[in-house]
């Protein structure tokens, strides 16, 4: 080698390089808000950046100090989740406004006045992007920050030996975003009562109806999807003419996930399975019910207890006493009700109710769990996740 250089190691190069990033031509469908051409570098510019947010967002789900706890349950930590979700609302917010600025309002103050604002507030994806303008808001203007929820977390194994873990985040609940994000307003002027909120009361209503508890990625997808339909030329394309960075990439995948701006929502898919699951009867042979649980009226909400299984197994079940009663009517699906050592069969009385047929009567011992709250826990998540309640259900579905 000659004297004077040295050998420099290749290195293998990442996949997410945006080296072969380009947008679509001019002479494409520009969409329903087509920018003028001195905005289009700057649009194309942010909305590059939303999309590698997307993706910086879904890949910080791996990139947290969540951690197993003592008992055997996992505390879930989302900082990593908050900065790339953060550093994506404000691409949100970045892109709203360029548009905004090519089709402003022609009254000050008339949200009415401007075409964009109005098709923006009128469509379920510009909602989200007006809803997580409050977010952007709080983010940027307050002193405390929003932790999304957790309820869901995945083991992840890694090629190099390790074990990690995975979190699902949903925004908040509006009720339980931080008071100053929530109500934070100008300072009052000398004798003036308290000024109007900081962030105007539209987007905390979108947040509201189209952001809370969904998906954090999801809402990202919904706001890159309604800038990509606005004016198509601003995506980063591949050579395949496909947007880049989706779909994203699968990750301990244990059911549906939406990964691409194309794709229905998980609630989509959820509320069709849940009616695929009640439209049909119930996987095994007979369900024997051994308990129930009331709400804080003492109202019955759910039925509980043990399908069984054609080979002598079963499994514990939850379900609604409307359910109950449609298995029996319209499925044939036996239900018994066991009370001291004996089992009756179910059947629909005259008043559209459930009563038991003491003439039908057979020996059983099922036993339920220790505690009450398991059946409580069962009870949430089946009406949480129509994954869940398919796989009590349903198992032939999932």
């Amino acid at each position: 080698m000659l004297v004077g250089f040295r050998a420099v190691p290749p290195i293998e190069k990442p996949s997410w390089l945006d080296l072969d990033s380009a947008h679509a031509g001019h002479s494409l469908n520009v969409g329903f808000f087509p920018l003028p051409a001195t905005a289009l570098p700057k649009a194309r510019q942010w909305c590059r950046a939303l999309q590698r947010q997307v993706e910086a967002t879904w890949w910080a789900a791996i990139e947290t100090h969540t951690h197993p706890r003592p008992g055997g349950d996992v505390h879930p930590e989302t900082e990593a989740v908050m900065v790339e979700a953060a550093l994506s609302v404000a691409a949100v917010q970045v892109l709203y406004e360029i548009f905004l600025a090519a089709y402003p309002r022609e009254v000050e103050g008339d949200t009415t006045s401007s075409t964009f604002e109005v098709h923006s507030h009128s469509v379920e994806d510009g909602k989200v992007v007006s809803g997580l303008k409050l977010i952007r808001n709080g983010e940027m203007h307050s002193e405390t920050i929003v932790a999304p929820n957790v309820e869901r977390t995945l083991g992840v194994p890694f090629t190099d030996g390790t074990y990690g873990y995975r979190i699902v985040p949903h925004w908040a609940a509006y009720q339980e975003l931080p008071d100053e994000f929530r109500e934070a307003r100008h300072a009052p002027k000398k004798g003036k009562p308290l000024g109007n909120l900081k962030t105007n009361q539209i987007h905390h209503d979108h947040y509201e109806s189209e952001v809370s508890e969904r998906l954090v990625v999801e809402t990202l997808l919904d706001a890159f999807r309604f800038f990509a339909r606005c004016d198509p030329r601003i995506v980063a394309i591949n050579e395949s003419g496909e947007a880049r960075h989706f779909p994203l990439a699968q990750i301990v995948q244990a059911d549906y996930e939406r990964r691409h701006p194309d794709q229905e929502d998980r609630a989509v898919i959820e509320k069709e399975l849940r009616r695929l699951c009640e439209s049909q009867r119930p996987a095994g042979e007979r369900r024997i019910l051994i308990d129930s649980l009331q709400d804080e009226h003492g109202e019955l909400v759910q039925y509980c207890g043990v399908t069984r299984d054609s080979n002598g197994g079963g499994h514990f079940f939850v379900e609604a006493p409307k359910q109950v009663l449609r298995d029996i009517t319209e499925h044939n699906f036996p239900y018994f009700l066991q009370d001291d050592g004996v089992a009756h069969r179910v059947v629909p009385d005259e008043s559209g109710g459930l009563a038991i047929d003491l003439a039908t009567s057979e020996p059983s011992s099922v036993v339920g769990p220790d505690d009450r709250e398991s059946w409580m826990v069962w009870h949430y998540m089946d009406a949480k996740d129509a994954f869940q309640y398919a796989k009590r259900r349903r198992s032939d579905l999932r």
